[in-house]
């Protein structure tokens, strides 16, 4: 990672984009671009991931699966479909842990 480079975390429960502007003491302060207006903040070294590391949010599998039906990619709409059936509720995921 350099000053300079495009990288995406999430802060406060918000998805973040923007670039770096400085490292400091195991933090990294970002300009954010998206969303618009947010200014800049410092983020631990450990959760920035660069620009183009693939992570998918789990609100971006419901745009890729519409995507692939745009596309009519069948078997792209078959991967998206299966990786939103993997996502579990944190209300269904805290039962399963209290029955245990």
């Amino acid at each position: 990672m350099k000053l300079g480079d495009w990288v995406f975390t999430a802060h406060n429960g918000n998805k973040i984009t923007g670039f770096i502007t400085e490292f400091e003491n195991g933090k990294v302060s970002i300009q954010v671009t998206i969303p618009k207006n947010y200014g800049s903040t410092q983020i631990d070294i450990s959760e920035i991931y660069l620009h183009n590391d693939p992570v998918i949010w789990m609100d971006d599998i419901l745009s890729l699966i519409d995507i692939s039906l745009q596309i009519k990619d069948e078997e792209w709409f078959r991967k998206w479909a299966h990786e939103l059936s993997l996502w579990r509720p944190a209300s269904e995921l805290e039962n399963l842990i209290s029955r245990q």
